[in-house]
């Protein structure tokens, strides 16, 4: 065993002048010497602790001499330090003790020692003496002992130290987790151990088990940033979001430069929705990146830009979102994520030839899901068989990749010309090809299902543009729904009900619970012609408080107003807790949204409502449409996949123009077109008319859904 004093040149204890009457006083000193030393000794071992279990076969002895409260007759003080080794289990012959190494030297300013090649297992007692020409005047002394731990591959007993190294390397393993059970029992407040093991139950799923030994290792030491990392990381993964936000943010107070707290705090308020605070965290960790001042690799690097956009998105800040995806391609040009993601940009703004810029160049550098949003914005603009080619090519490229080609089958079936091309029979054969496609589809024997994606995002198909062809889409519609049923069955007996409504009886009620699903306030109108006093309505929107200000200005009391939270699934589990007894689809044609959840049984009787979109769902979860009852009863039967239920007093859609011709009829009035409708109809004269102007020039839609 070594012992190496580390010197601190300060002071010498010399006192010769500092008290003129020193000879006088004896050892014990003054009263307010003695009062003094009795609080605070003269001589004392401030490290190892008593009782302190080393983890190392090294440990530092650090020592204090009090001046202030030396009397000042001594002088020519002299420290001896012994260290006296025991063995915590007697030798051969009975014996324990195993030696004493001891030194002594004249007083200096040295505070600290440093011991080491001590024995795993072994106990010591450290002493320390203050001698004064000969005489004893002061005494400090400690026990400790360096613990001893048995891993498997080693002989004989390992510390602390060497037995966390040997458990890292194992990884998680339920191995390792053993190591660090048998350095707690040694060592039961080791905060690093403690540390260790709660991020193995973390990693391995189990962050409420977790928690306990994080919250351990902090009672022991709160100053250790990363275990309030550790511990903010777990407490998200349980929903306490508050609390994680504080121990995020102690890491930071702890280290201001502390990376993985800060991106943990920005990911965590981004989470939340909480997107003006994840800017800021993420806002700070991009300007690093940009001044090359951040210590990371370039993989983590994009992931802050990834996180800063996508706040920036949902903060609805979308030119800001635009500049960072510009930032990001400045750092890396070449990225095909970011020029895919800034395609994405541009196609929600509407700026259709960017998007295909952008998508194409992606593309071309092999970004499969640039191909995908290439095709897609293709059949945007009008290049119905270029997209349609583009997804033939996409397939090849994903079979070669032993991928699952279900999704882009599914997205290449559903492709409908935007724009009607002069010559009809190009129409026609477009329907016959998408026809094909969607039989091929369904006489498919192996399929591989698409329930691991959500089918809004990624741009599945809902046939919306049928209804702007001159022709009966029933058969279409049908066949297209059938094949989101085959290969999206959640969409039908979804995974996220909790309950079946063929199996739970039904309360009898006095008021029927009637409920509408829609964009926006347009379907209050009907609501405000059912009698109140026999229906609770409720009102299922992406916003409510539009619609409830409408409500409130038609005096509608028994209307409920619920906004329904992001996504199919967790819409289906809020409609579905207010155990309705009609739900009723306002935008099941014209709207992504209300279209998938139209294919879940959410309400014993679901209809379709055939507002400003005179066209079937060909959903089978849906039994009714309602339709005006001046609709022609051919018709209904011809068109519609559901019921038709025609509701006295609703309005009739009728899309093909009754109206004359301006340049026929220059002078025709209002009141000319109502007369003609009238007429064409057999409409009462108190009938309401509402018009929806659809623009098109030389064949070319103008607005897009």
């Amino acid at each position: 065993m070594l012992l190496v004093s580390t010197w601190f040149w300060w002071s010498c204890w010399w006192w010769a002048g500092l008290h003129r009457q020193a000879d006088a006083v004896s050892i014990g000193g003054s009263v307010e010497s003695t009062l003094a030393s009795f609080h605070h000794p003269f001589l004392e071992i401030l490290t190892p602790v008593n009782g302190q279990v080393a983890e190392t076969t090294e440990v530092d002895i650090e020592l204090v001499v009090r001046e202030i409260t030396m009397p000042s007759s001594f002088r020519g003080t002299k420290i001896c330090l012994g260290i006296h080794a025991k063995n915590a289990v007697p030798t051969s012959n009975g014996d324990t003790e195993t030696g004493l190494t001891e030194f002594c030297f004249d007083q200096t300013s040295s505070k600290v020692f440093h011991a080491q090649n001590l024995v795993a297992g072994m106990s010591y007692t450290v002493r320390v003496f203050l001698v004064d020409r000969g005489n004893v005047i002061a005494v400090s002394m400690r026990h400790f002992r360096v613990a001893a731990i048995a891993i498997p591959g080693h002989a004989g007993l390992v510390t602390i130290l060497t037995a966390l190294q040997h458990a890292v390397t194992l990884h998680d393993t339920d191995a390792a987790v053993g190591i660090y059970r048998r350095i707690l029992v040694e060592s039961p407040e080791h905060s690093h151990t403690l540390h260790l093991l709660g991020l193995t139950k973390l990693r391995a799923g189990r962050a409420m088990e977790a928690i306990p030994y994080l919250q351990q290792a902090l009672r022991a030491n709160a100053t250790i940033e990363a275990l309030h990392n550790t511990l903010g990381l777990c407490l998200k993964e349980v929903g306490r979001s508050a609390d994680a936000a504080w121990h995020f943010e102690k890491a930071l107070a702890l280290r201001p430069s502390y990376v993985e707290a800060r991106f943990n705090l920005g990911t965590l308020w981004q989470a939340t929705q909480v997107y003006d605070r994840a800017i800021d965290e993420f806002r700070t960790l991009a300007a690093m990146v940009q001044a090359n001042s951040l210590d990371l690799t370039v993989a983590h690097q994009r992931d802050v830009f990834v996180r800063l956009c996508g706040a920036y998105q949902g903060a609805s800040r979308r030119d800001d979102a635009l500049g960072c995806l510009n930032d990001a391609l400045a750092l890396w040009p070449h990225d095909t994520d970011f020029i895919n993601e800034r395609g994405n940009w541009y196609l929600n703004a509407g700026y259709l030839d960017l998007a295909h810029d952008d998508y194409q160049v992606a593309a071309d550098a092999g970004a499969l899901v640039a191909t995908f949003n290439l095709a897609l914005v293709k059949e945007a603009m009008g290049h119905t068989n270029d997209s349609i080619n583009v997804y033939a090519n996409l397939l090849q490229l994903t079979e070669t990749r032993h991928l699952s080609t279900s999704h882009i089958r599914m997205v290449q079936a559903g492709v409908v010309p935007r724009v009607l091309p002069f010559d009809s029979a190009l129409v026609d054969q477009a329907r016959q090809d998408m026809g094909r496609r969607l039989d091929a589809m369904l006489q498919q024997d192996s399929i591989t299902t698409v329930d691991w994606t959500d089918l809004m995002t990624n741009q599945f198909p809902t046939g919306y543009h049928l209804i702007s062809h001159p022709h009966n889409n029933n058969q279409l519609k049908q066949k297209l729904a059938t094949m989101l049923e085959m290969y999206a069955p959640s969409l039908k007996t979804p995974s996220f009900l909790g309950r079946s409504y063929s199996t739970i009886p039904r309360e009898l009620r006095h008021r029927s619970r009637i409920g509408f699903v829609a964009e926006d306030s347009h379907v209050l109108d009907l609501v405000h012609a059912l009698d109140q006093s026999s229906f609770d309505v409720f009102l299922f929107t992406v916003s409510s408080s539009a619609a409830a200000n409408v409500a409130r200005q038609l005096g509608l009391r028994h209307v409920h107003f619920v906004a329904l939270p992001a996504g199919v699934g967790p819409s289906a589990v809020e409609i579905q807790r207010h155990d309705l007894d009609v739900l009723i689809y306002a935008d099941v044609g014209a709207n992504k949204w209300s279209y998938f959840l139209s294919f879940a049984k959410l309400a014993p009787v679901q209809a379709a409502w055939a507002l400003g979109y005179s066209d079937t769902s060909g959903v089978r979860a849906i039994d009714y449409v309602v339709t005006s009852e001046y609709e022609y009863p051919d018709f209904d039967r011809q068109h519609y996949s559901e019921t038709p239920f025609a509701l006295k007093g609703l309005g009739l859609y009728q899309t093909q123009s009754m109206a004359p011709n301006t340049t026929t009829y220059p002078l025709t009035s209002r009141a000319h077109i109502r007369q003609l409708l009238v007429q064409e109809f057999h409409l009462p004269k108190s009938f309401h008319f509402y018009f929806v102007a659809e623009v098109f020039d030389l064949g070319c839609e103008i607005t897009y859904i």
